[in-house]
């Protein structure tokens, strides 16, 4: 069974693939410094190997029939744990995700052919995660391998029969359309008589045939265009500096300051003030379908918090490019950044303020087109800095660059 789970989860593609990589490292990954004040508390890790057999079929039977849509990301993440006993993940992330599978289960208890069967995994489910929500529950599971419950309606044999049969129905409807489901195909209805062919239309006037024109001169060929693509960097992937300005992303929490919901990270960038700046950095490689003949643009992605504060920005940007055995640095022979870049100037508008914590966030972008006379190597360093002095007084956050530009049509 779980080869079969393996090969449809492969068949939804790279992109799922790393999406739910994502979500895994996501809720097993431990906080980055925030702007609130937390209580750290234990990080259990637990692994598929801990988890019941019983249970592990019922989250399996839940992600195949429900559609991707009712599909919570901890419920997602859950199943790809289970999927290999070497897997891991935290105790609280189990709990949650019971929980929405539980809430799931009722919405797509059509798929069991019997009340009582349903009534059987219903129950199991719920008290399973009972089990888990005990004080002890985590030295119980890590000590016994796992936590099993006995079933006292019906036989081991039968469970996993039952569950195997339902498994083999086919997919429900989401919760909103139980009542749409594709039914089985009707006959085919009798052929209509074909109706009557109408009548002909009388022909017009023909007119008189005018001289025919010089021939133009052949244009010239335009360029093809291929489509548009971007590059980008999200907070993660960036780099700070040590003693000027911070050396990790700082944590924001727009979405609930909880074990909820997870955190938006930036990096702060500070008015240059007394000539200390809190500079942004990040290495990456020109994408080879980049056409260095179309225009090509930076897009910052800046979060504002609520501060009481007003003003305007600017932000400066320096990027430099280099093939394999070139020097690269400020020393010579090095020469330095190959492109300099500055923002228009634009205003910072906070967010209005909120209860009750006042943590919502406002998004702007700012646009920065480069030289692209400069793109010539296939390896680019970006540094990103604030070069106002006496502007918005308080702290912006650097959240996302993204690079856009246009598409070679064919790459050698």
């Amino acid at each position: 069974m779980l080869t079969s789970l393996h090969n449809k989860f492969t068949k939804k593609g790279v992109f799922m693939t790393k999406k739910f990589i994502f979500l895994i490292a996501l809720a097993c990954i431990m906080s980055l410094p925030t702007i609130h004040t937390t209580t750290n508390t234990p990080f259990h890790l637990i692994s598929s190997a801990n988890l019941s057999k019983k249970y592990k079929y019922i989250i399996n039977l839940i992600y195949n029939k429900a559609h991707p849509d009712q599909l919570s990301p901890t419920l997602k993440a859950l199943y790809l744990v289970i999927q290999n006993d070497k897997n891991s993940c935290s105790l609280k992330l189990v709990q949650n995700a019971t929980t929405d599978a539980l809430v799931l289960l009722k919405e797509i208890k059509n798929i069991f052919n019997k009340e009582s069967e349903y009534n059987i995994v219903y129950d199991y489910l719920q008290e399973y995660g009972t089990t888990l929500q005990e004080e002890d529950s985590f030295d119980s599971i890590t000590k016994k391998h796992t936590t099993e419950i006995p079933l006292s309606k019906i036989s081991r044999h039968k469970y996993f029969h039952r569950i195997k049969k339902n498994k083999k129905l086919n997919r429900s409807c989401p919760k909103d359309f139980l009542n749409c489901c594709k039914g089985k195909r009707g006959r085919r209805g009798h052929r209509g008589h074909t109706g009557a062919t109408g009548a002909t239309g009388a022909a017009g006037i023909q007119g008189i045939t005018g001289n025919t024109g010089a021939t133009g001169a052949i244009g010239a060929t335009g360029p093809e265009f291929c489509g548009v693509n971007e590059l980008f960097l999200n907070a993660n992937m960036l780099t700070g500096i040590v003693g000027e300005g911070g050396s990790s992303p700082v944590g924001l929490f727009p979405y609930g300051n909880n074990s909820q919901n997870a955190i938006v990270n930036g990096w702060e960038l500070q008015p240059n003030i007394f000539g200390s700046r809190f500079t942004v950095g990040a290495n990456f490689n020109i994408p080879n379908d980049l056409d260095a003949t179309q225009p090509v643009t930076v897009i910052l992605h800046l979060l504002i918090a609520h501060n009481g504060s007003v003003g305007n920005a600017q932000i400066q940007l320096n990027i430099d490019y280099r093939n394999s055995n070139d020097i690269l640095g400020v020393e010579a022979p090095a020469t330095g950044f190959s492109d300099t870049q500055t923002s228009p100037v634009f205003a910072v508008i906070e967010p209005p303020i909120s209860a009750p914590n006042d943590s919502n966030l406002r998004q702007i972008s700012i646009a920065i087109p480069l030289d692209i006379t400069q793109i010539t190597g296939d390896w680019a360093f970006m540094q990103v800095y604030r070069v106002d002095t006496a502007g918005y007084p308080d702290s912006i956050y650097l959240s996302t660059i993204s690079v856009q530009y246009s598409r070679i049509c064919a790459i050698p």
